[in-house]
This record gives C-alpha cells, sequence and structure tokens, in this order.
C-alpha cells in the first residue's frame, strides 16, 4: 500500500462519495450517476482511488461490482468521513444560526419514557440551541449507525458489540412486567403460575429481539413451550390498542407500564419474571463527542 501522506495529498472527498455509491448500488455506472459525474470520469477516478490505496476495491464480475477485503475497509471508513462532514455542515450551520448543535441518539424502548425524556426535556431547557434527534431500534442494529458514523452515541446493550470498537458505560438495570387490558380475566388475579400464563394469547416483540429471547428462555426455565405471539411488535403504542381489543398479554418494562396506567394495562400479579441485562451508553473508541453529545450524556448519567 502507498504511504500514508500519499493518500492524505491526493485522495478526494468525490472519490470516497463515488465508491460508497458504487458499493451500494453495485454498478459502477448507477454509482456515477449518483455522484454526479460521467461514467469516464467515474472510472478514472475508482483507477486513481484504486493507485492510491495499492489494491483493487472492486471485483468486476457478471452480477455487477463486488467489494474486495481492501474495498470494504475503505468503504467503511469512507462512510465514517462523509458522515462526520455531514454532522460538521450540520453543527455550522446550527453555530451560524445562534444555536449550539444538533445530537443524533440511538436508543432502545426502555428508556425513552423515563431517563431519555427527562434528559432531552433538561436539555432543551438549559440549552434551547441544542437539538436531539432520537432513532429508536433493537441494540444490535444502532450499533451498526454508530459504526457508520451517523450516530453520536447509543443507549442500549452491549451484547454483540465489537469491544475494541465500542465502549459500554453503564447507566441502569430494568424491571419488566406481563401487562394485559383492563378488562383481560387474569387482571385481578394472585399468584398466577407461568402454566397459566404460557396457554393466553401474546403480544411479543419479533424473534430475535433480546426481550422476546428473553421472554422465550424464562418459559424454558419453567420447563414450559414458549408460547407463539399472535402479533410480533416493538411498539408499545400498538401493543396498548391491541390490549384493549384483545384478551392477549405483553411484557413490558414496569416504568413504561406506570406511564399507560391501570386505565390502559395492568400489570399481573404472578411470580414469572423476565431479565434482561443492563443498558447503558455506547461510544465509539477513539471518537471525541461533539460538546453537545457530551453534554447530554451527561445528563444522561446524572439521571440514571
Amino acid at each position: 500500500m502507498r504511504p500514508h501522506g500519499s493518500i492524505l495529498a491526493k485522495l478526494r472527498l468525490r472519490q470516497l462519495a463515488l465508491i460508497v455509491e458504487t458499493a451500494e448500488t453495485g454498478s459502477l455506472h448507477l454509482g456515477a450517476q449518483r455522484s454526479n459525474v460521467s461514467q469516464p470520469a467515474g472510472t478514472k477516478m475508482l483507477r486513481e482511488a484504486e493507485g492510491l490505496f495499492g489494491g483493487t476495491l472492486f471485483d468486476r464480475t457478471p452480477r455487477g461490482m463486488r467489494l474486495t477485503h481492501l474495498g470494504n475497509a475503505v468503504v467503511a471508513y469512507a462512510k465514517t468521513v462523509i458522515a462526520d462532514l455531514s454532522r460538521l455542515r450540520d453543527e455550522v450551520e446550527a453555530l451560524a444560526a445562534g444555536a449550539s448543535g444538533k445530537v443524533v441518539v440511538g436508543s432502545i424502548l426502555a428508556p425513552l419514557s423515563t431517563l431519555l425524556s427527562q434528559a432531552v426535556a433538561s436539555i432543551s431547557e438549559s440549552h434551547p440551541g441544542i437539538s436531539v434527534a432520537v432513532v429508536v431500534d433493537e441494540s444490535e442494529r444502532l450499533i451498526h449507525l454508530l459504526l457508520d458514523g451517523q450516530l453520536d452515541f447509543v443507549i442500549g446493550r452491549s451484547q454483540g458489540a465489537p469491544a475494541r470498537e465500542v465502549k459500554f458505560e453503564f447507566l441502569s438495570e430494568v424491571d419488566f412486567v406481563i401487562v394485559a387490558g383492563p378488562d383481560h380475566p387474569l387482571r385481578s388475579k394472585k399468584d398466577i403460575p407461568a402454566s397459566t400464563l404460557a396457554l393466553q394469547q401474546w403480544i411479543l416483540p419479533p424473534p430475535k429481539n433480546a426481550l422476546r429471547m428473553a421472554t422465550e428462555e424464562a418459559f424454558r426455565q419453567a420447563v414450559l413451550q414458549p408460547p407463539t405471539p399472535k402479533v410480533e411488535t416493538i411498539s408499545n403504542t400498538l401493543t396498548v390498542s391491541l390490549l384493549q381489543a384483545t384478551p392477549a398479554l405483553a411484557v413490558m418494562s414496569e416504568s413504561v407500564a406506570a406511564v399507560y396506567g391501570q386505565r390502559l394495562v395492568r400489570v399481573l400479579r404472578t411470580n414469572f419474571s423476565i431479565h434482561l441485562g443492563p443498558y447503558g451508553l455506547l461510544t465509539r473508541v477513539g471518537r471525541k463527542p461533539s460538546p453537545a453529545a457530551a453534554l447530554l450524556m451527561e445528563l444522561l448519567k446524572l439521571n440514571s
């Protein structure tokens, strides 16, 4: 590979954009179109980039352009650079408008109605120039977005996160409860056994979701077949609506159940328990957060 200084001196941002677009489309023709250059110019730019990196970035196959091992490494780097520049542009525009920056946070469901909402409300009051965007998803997908440079930080669980690339800081643990609609036959029962719960209709997250897997494992620990859900969703809003209309059960964090209140959901009295690991702040190793992101993270730590 060529010396590091040679790459810094000669590599252009438009080349990185072309490489990313070509990788995403599998076509140099489409990649050039999306990068607003002609195909001959795109071919030349790609050839020059491959010369700078000292190797082939794509294998040309009948099915299109496929990334080589070197190409995969370059695309990961290019996405980070482009995302960082996009964030810098947003910061500059915000400063020009008299604001103080934008924070893009990825979060799992558990902290939304309590920890994160409190921190966002606090920062909005103390620093009205800071804007916050929240992306809600499962930890695994949020970690991918973090590593791609699309998120400032993640509030989630560390399972599956590469330890050399992602730092985890504990925030809290979540207590989960079994909930039903206000008219469910089990709403006033005491000491409901797991065997009774297993026979009910259920609303659960999709397969491979951490809460779904923890729920199924809890039934297996009770030597019971995990129930097959009638509906699969991670939406609390949809879950609560369905609990009003069907005799189903669901799993919900205790704090979220408290927000909805007994008029909408009833927490069932049972010794059947579901456990998940703690959640916390996930940040990229070696990357300093923006001042706005650092402030929001400090508020989250103080409130946890």
